[in-house]
């Protein structure tokens, strides 16, 4: 069986599609298919973990990241997913340490500087936190990452919210 490259990218953009309104069945109904014809395809592997971390199974999302990286390695969006997954599981200096990783692979991935940011403010290093967070903000993804895993999505604007308080609160301190 054989699939277009035209046809890859209308699945792939199906399922991504899917997976941003939280229609996780139908997400991974599109990314099973392109992964039916190439099993190796990084980013629909790694699709395949988000969908797995949104349905609160961190084993099988960890899986997922595993085989990309596998793969590859230095597949940024993998290494970043199971860097997170470290860091949920309070495996806060592992998880640094990966997200640097990532950041000497891409020193624009705006989801590890927010992620470094997070460390940062929680162990008190806010003059790294803040570097982080323009980053992050440049980079068009600053967010309160956690909320990425709330099954309440109306918590996720709350939860941004705070965070961009935070960051002009961190700021005026930093100022005064």
């Amino acid at each position: 069986m054989s699939m277009s490259f035209d046809e890859k990218q209308e699945l792939y953009k199906q399922g991504n599609g899917a997976l941003e309104v939280g229609k996780l069945d139908e997400a991974e109904e599109h990314f099973q298919q392109i992964l039916a014809v190439e099993p190796e395809e990084l980013d629909t592997l790694n699709k395949m973990g988000v969908i797995h971390i949104y349905r609160q199974d961190k084993e099988q999302a960890r899986e997922y990241f595993q085989r990309c990286l596998d793969i590859n390695k230095d597949h940024i969006p993998s290494l970043s997913n199971m860097a997170s997954l470290e860091l949920e599981d309070g495996n806060v200096n592992k998880a640094e340490m990966m997200f640097r990783r990532v950041l000497a692979l891409d020193p624009n991935y705006g989801p590890a500087h927010n992620n470094l940011a997070y460390i940062f403010k929680k162990s008190g290093r806010l003059t790294e936190a803040v570097k982080h967070m323009k980053k992050a903000q440049k980079a068009g993804t600053f967010s309160v990452q956690r909320a990425a895993n709330s099954k309440n999505r109306g918590c996720l604007i709350v939860l941004i919210l705070a965070g961009i308080a935070l960051v002009l609160w961190i700021l005026n301190t930093l100022k005064g």
